[in-house]
């Protein structure tokens, strides 16, 4: 019996060859997506190639899943057919890179690549790369596609997942081909890893008390989730590039020479190979020749940590930099460059700003895991845990009076040049899906209503402090709009202390709950609200804000496995944190990214990952300029 010991008795087991051998069968059968309540009629029966369109929401819960015609015991999963991966078309002849990209990052911290250790930023950077790879990506649309999976379906209790490995995958460092087993050895590792942002929805996962974790053959594994999870919600964690990402790396390399040195020199399969790196000065990497998926047309790669603006504009001007993480207000001057452009997406927006108000940690309050945060003198945060009660209301009018004091539009106009838009629902998580939630409107700016606010809750003529912090995610412009937002709160007589401190400093406090300030914090691109909800659950790791009633709405919307349940449970959700400003929506910006002289965009712009493009990715379809 195969297992491994950090995990709980045998649920992590190899599965018998004849059990194995009649899951293949199945896997090469028909089946019919599993149906959405609004679906008129069931999607027609297709055969599994992996070469078919992604089903919207509607038809199917995301891209990948399916319904099974029996439990998985008697092995019978069937899946539905899944997109194929964008691969590199094919070549006439071998692609021999040569030359340099140089790239300029506000932060790239120690490089960490093994899932036992990695964590933001560094964990969201490694991705963008990238030098590893997730088992899936994401699409314009924000669904799913296999990456490291060649298909997945999921059981008709949306408890039994079934991933077929893609074949024929190598490891840097000349570790031999990905297997099974290698894609279990990492996330046994990930669920130990408590930093990461969805370290409780890994566990729940790939940990579940009454789950299992069963290698079928080489290149197929099956894994029960104890309880039901969508897809929507499954794939947030799974998907490279991003934040939250998680990725395979190379069992035997660990075995071999430990867990902390392969984390510095991490065997993992993307089409760039760590080589070199200095902690917060530079990650350089080298192209893999003949990668699976596409080999890079440049020789090297190299991050470098230039947290000034100005610096890495002045890098890019003088042909230093080739790309660079750019504020939006140097686009004027990189468009009077000689031969520089602007890339931008089409039609996605890059990410979405949200304003989170730390210390509401209620879930504890009286007792002695109560948290260190949890600070009932602070004008934001309620000495009484009952909602509607005196002490409540008081707190929630003083951040209503904070979030109105928020003129979102001149932040648009001004520090973003336009180059996004006021967020359609003023909750986090909601504006991509805004269709879906009709009656949660946009956050208003309302400067008198603010003050009155204040005044009615007797901070009219005193005001009190408060520190905001720009959580430093590569988005554009966040240093200047904390500094906008801490300038339209002082004049509804707040005093606010700006903290401009690196992301790898910030974190920490939030994990460990011990920051009750403010923050304005970049997120990626969600494809449905409830895949951010881990950050208001007690068992989440990056937790902001925690109260019972919201513990048990969003752990049900995490587990509702149709559409119209979810949207139901969001909705209730969404309506609550817009009327308390739990988790504002400021603003949604778009993608748009300097090209230097030497490199062109014209594969890279169609190539890209979007499962969270707050920062660069696609660096392997970078062509030289002809």
């Amino acid at each position: 019996m195969f297992r491994y010991d950090v995990f709980k008795g045998n649920r992590w087991a190899m599965v018998p060859a004849t059990f194995a051998l009649a899951v293949i069968v199945a896997c090469g059968g028909a089946a019919t997506p599993a149906a959405e309540p609004e679906q008129a009629a069931p999607t027609a029966p297709q055969a599994m190639t992996g070469q078919q369109a992604a089903p919207t929401e509607a038809a199917a819960q995301s891209a990948g899943s399916a319904a099974a015609t029996a439990p998985p015991q008697q092995a019978q999963v069937a899946p539905t057919a899944v997109p194929a991966v964008t691969e590199a078309a094919p070549q006439s002849m071998t692609i021999e890179p040569a030359g340099k990209i140089t790239m300029g990052q506000e932060e790239i911290n120690i490089f960490s690549g093994h899932p036992a250790h990695s964590v933001n930023p560094q964990l969201f950077v490694i991705s963008t790369a990238p030098v590893v790879e997730g088992l899936m990506q994401w699409n314009s649309n924000l669904e799913a596609e296999p990456l490291l999976t060649e298909s997945w379906s999921i059981s008709d209790d949306f408890a039994t997942w079934t991933f077929n490995i893609r074949k024929g995958v190598q490891f840097h460092k000349g570790y031999g081909e990905m297997t099974a087993e290698d894609v279990v050895y990492s996330y046994s590792h990930w669920i130990t890893n408590t930093k990461h942002a969805r370290a409780s929805a890994l566990q729940r996962f790939w940990d579940h008390p009454e789950g299992s974790v069963q290698i079928v053959d080489s290149h197929t594994l099956m894994v029960n989730t104890g309880d039901p999870m969508p897809d929507v919600i499954m794939s947030e964690f799974h998907r490279v590039p991003s934040g939250i990402a998680s990725w395979v790396v190379s069992k035997k390399q660990s075995d071999e020479i430990g867990i902390d040195a392969a984390d510095k020199d991490i065997a993992a399969t993307g089409p760039w190979e760590i080589v070199e790196h200095r902690p917060a000065q530079y990650w350089r990497m080298k192209a893999v020749q003949d990668h699976w998926r596409k080999t890079p047309y440049f020789a090297e790669l190299e991050f470098q940590e230039i947290p000034e603006q100005s610096t890495r504009l002045a890098g890019f001007q003088t042909g230093n930099l080739d790309t660079f993480v750019m504020a939006f207000d140097s686009i004027p001057l990189v468009q009077e460059m000689e031969g520089a452009k602007l890339m931008q997406v089409p039609d996605q927006a890059a990410g979405e700003m949200l304003l989170h108000f730390h210390g509401g940690l209620y879930f504890n309050v009286g007792t002695p895991d109560q948290e260190a945060a949890y600070d009932p003198d602070l004008p934001w945060v309620s000495s009484n845990t009952e909602i509607g009660s005196p002490e409540w209301e008081q707190a929630k009018k003083v951040r209503q009076a904070m979030v109105k004091a928020i003129d979102v539009q001149t932040i648009v106009e001004t520090l973003l040049q336009g180059y996004a838009r006021r967020s359609p629902v003023g909750v986090g998580g909601y504006s991509y899906s805004s269709h879906r939630f009709p009656d949660i409107p946009p956050l208003e700016y309302d400067l008198e209503g603010a003050k009155a606010l204040m005044a009615e809750t007797g901070y009219g003529d005193e005001g009190f402090n408060i520190t905001l912090i720009p959580a430093l995610r590569g988005a554009p412009a966040e240093v200047e709009v904390a500094e906008a937002i801490a300038v339209m709160w002082e004049d509804i007589g707040i005093d606010v202390k700006l903290q401009n401190l690196p992301y790898g400093t910030y974190r920490p406090t939030v994990i460990g709950r011990t920051f009750n300030g403010a923050t304005n914090h970049a997120t990626s691109p969600s494809n449905t609200p409830a895949r951010l909800y881990n950050a208001l659950q007690n068992r989440g790791s990056f937790v902001r804000h925690t109260h019972p009633f919201l513990d048990d709405i969003t752990i049900r919307a995490q587990s509702a496995v149709t559409l119209e349940d979810r949207t139901r449970l969001e909705t209730e959700v969404g309506k609550f944190m817009y009327d308390e400003s739990i988790y504002a929506s400021l603003y949604m910006w778009n993608a748009v990214w300097a090209v230097g002289p030497n490199i062109d965009d014209k594969s890279w712009s169609e190539n890209l990952f979007y499962g969270d493009i707050r920062n660069i990715n696609g660096y392997e379809w970078i062509e030289p300029r002809r």
